[in-house]
């Protein structure tokens, strides 16, 4: 029979074997009890954790192994932890850096924006203060030709400026 655990056997379970010997004849069968193991604990990959009862010294020495695999296994879940926390941190500060450039990016199209504002607001005055003055230049100058021509189609206005042209003198002859 092969060695090693077996899970599920039953305590005074006979086997027959035919004994090799050759003082008995062949045909003589040879009762065997075998005892039972009790049940092995196992990690969710299967593997055995803790010592079972009537263990050989292969499965002890397979039990260290499996426990210096445990502790690699824990030295590896640490390092993955370290490594996640720090990608995670990473992640986090090339998060927080981006939000930072839309920050700014954003202050600075506002301050951007408030600048073309006060220089609309700028243009804005100069375009009303140079239509005022063509306003007030149109006023001057449709105001003075209209004086201009009153002056001219007026004849009192005519005999005035000839009555103040000449003098008492040239009146008199």
């Amino acid at each position: 029979m092969a060695r090693g655990i077996k899970k599920s056997t039953t305590q005074g379970s006979s086997a027959t074997i035919q004994s090799a010997s050759a003082k008995q004849p062949l045909l003589t069968k040879k009762k065997v009890t075998i005892k039972k193991t009790t049940a092995v604990k196992t990690n969710k990959r299967g593997a055995v954790l803790t010592k079972a009862k009537g263990m050989t010294k292969g499965l002890k020495s397979k039990q260290k192994k499996v426990n210096n695999s445990a502790n690699v296994d824990q030295e590896m879940k640490r390092d993955l932890r370290e490594r996640s926390r720090a990608m995670k941190t990473e992640r986090d500060a090339a998060i927080k850096e981006g939000k930072d450039a839309v920050h700014r990016e954003r202050a600075g199209s506002a301050t951007v924006r408030k600048e073309l504002k006060e220089a609309l607001k700028r243009e804005q005055a100069l375009i009303k203060l140079i239509d005022s003055r063509d306003q007030a230049l149109r006023s001057f100058s449709e105001k003075w030709t209209k004086e201009r021509i009153a002056q001219i189609q007026s004849p009192t206005k005519k005999r005035r400026r000839r009555r103040s042209n000449l003098s008492p003198d040239s009146a008199a002859q």
